[in-house]
């Protein structure tokens, strides 16, 4: 496991953000960076439904995390239904737990998931290969691949990039000598940011 090069004892709420976004970076940059991965909740027919994702970009300026995942996933029509999400990282070694609010949104076949197809080498296509939709039941015999398009094509007409707009990051530090905790919420043009009970 990478060990995260995060100083969390900061008394200032300006250093504190600074740092949690660079940890963020850091979790988005390390494959097996505990913040690599994340449980990311959303709603569906009312009730939450969480899964497990991966942090695949962090833009500072712009506050947004990026995923991909199967376009035809349940989280995706989720999203596309109710586009809030929420985020929860937690690095155990450190004890520190983030919880992430964001709008979310999907793309699909556009100028923005070619790019990211295109640019990233190292992204497994074969994610995306599978004939079946992400949770359907398998039946007793499999379709058969001998009509699959190219399977580059295939994969990519299967591939979404979705973009959060974080607007709440809810910081909690676990310490045998008291808990600390920290709220910040972006509202439209307002920012603010304070100390609170945890």
């Amino acid at each position: 496991m990478e060990t995260p090069s995060v100083d969390w004892n900061v008394n200032n709420l300006e250093d504190l953000l600074s740092n949690i976004w660079r940890r963020l970076q850091q979790g988005a940059a390390g494959r097996h960076d505990p913040w690599h991965t994340a449980a990311l909740a959303t709603i569906s027919a009312g009730q939450p439904a969480t899964r497990t994702v991966v942090l695949r970009a962090v833009d500072i300026p712009a506050r947004t995390l990026m995923f991909f995942s199967d376009a035809r996933a349940n989280k995706i029509q989720q999203i596309l239904e109710r586009p809030r999400v929420e985020w929860l990282f937690y690095d155990s070694f450190q004890r520190v737990q983030l919880r992430a609010r964001a709008g979310a949104v999907v793309h699909h076949l556009n100028p923005i998931t070619e790019a990211v197809w295109r640019s990233r080498p190292d992204l497994n296509y074969l994610h995306y290969l599978s004939l079946l939709p992400p949770g359907t039941s398998l039946p007793a015999s499999l379709p058969s691949e001998e009509e699959a398009l190219p399977e580059d094509e295939f994969a990519y007409r299967n591939f979404a990039v979705v973009v959060t707009t974080l607007d709440q990051l809810d910081w909690l530090r676990l310490l045998d000598t008291g808990h600390t905790r920290a709220l910040f919420t972006w509202d439209l043009d307002h920012f603010s940011g304070r100390w609170m009970v945890a």
